[in-house]
């Protein structure tokens, strides 16, 4: 596989590196087992469904709210409201129907990674699990609120896929991403969550959330990825992939 010739940017965020960086932790999939880890795209087309049923939803409400305060008399904020609601539970019932279309799947027992090329494309990147890394990149909301982005990285494209984000701190991504480094590890034990309580070859990782916090309490903890952070200072060429297109631009 090519790798980009002349990338014109570098990439955003901290790289992250295969390491336990939290304990466990993971977002609902489709399907798990000891061979895959399946979660939906970001481009399925039932998530973006029961996205727009969000709208009518919201002008129902807005129209019964106005007919309420109206004190009933105003027709046709009553027909707004029941015309939206239609709508949403229609959008909602065709949501019921649909299949799923697109899918990323963490391949244990083939050290793979399937991951959409495009919001809405069927086309699939299908690569060794070596060929990809993970960055975080934090956002800020429009109030101020800092977000925590968590991005699959396909190195030999540089092609950056979403996979999940956090309002609430560092912690929910770093979790996420232990858990994968964890899962896709086949010679090492499964990450000891929930989800695969069924076999027995598992590991607690850095422990449980509530010992994570505890030892944060007492104070007795270094923090795996601040340790990182000080490895990337130290030596910034472990940002691989900006490094490469650093000495690609130079070249």
């Amino acid at each position: 596989m090519q790798y980009l010739k002349k990338p014109w940017f570098k990439l955003p965020g901290k790289p992250l590196p295969k390491r336990l960086l939290r304990p466990f932790a993971y977002p609902g999939p489709i399907s798990m087992d000891d061979k895959q880890f399946v979660i939906l795209g970001l481009g399925d087309r039932v998530g973006w469904v029961k996205f727009l049923m969000g709208f009518p939803y919201v002008v129902a409400l807005g129209g019964g709210i106005g007919w309420f305060v109206t004190e009933f008399r105003e027709p046709k904020a009553l027909y707004v409201a029941l015309v939206a609601l239609v709508l949403a539970l229609t959008i909602h019932y065709i949501s019921t129907r649909m299949k799923h279309n697109q899918f990323t799947v963490f391949d244990r027992e083939l050290g793979t990674v399937h991951f959409p090329k495009g919001l809405f494309s069927s086309k699939v990147y299908e690569d060794p699990w070596e060929d990809w890394s993970a960055r975080l990149v934090v956002a800020s909301t429009s109030v101020g609120v800092p977000e925590h982005n968590l991005f699959l990285l396909h190195k030999p494209t540089h092609m950056m896929g979403f996979l999940s984000a956090s309002l609430n701190g560092i912690d929910d991504v770093l979790a996420y991403w232990s858990f994968l480094v964890q899962y896709m590890d086949k010679n090492a034990p499964l990450p000891d969550v929930e989800g695969l309580k069924q076999y027995p070859n598992r590991s607690k990782g850095l422990g449980t959330w509530a010992e994570w916090r505890e030892r944060e309490t007492r104070g007795d903890r270094i923090d795996p990825y601040h340790a990182w952070l000080a490895e990337l200072n130290e030596d910034p060429s472990l940002d691989e992939v900006n490094a490469r297109i650093e000495a690609m631009r130079r070249a």
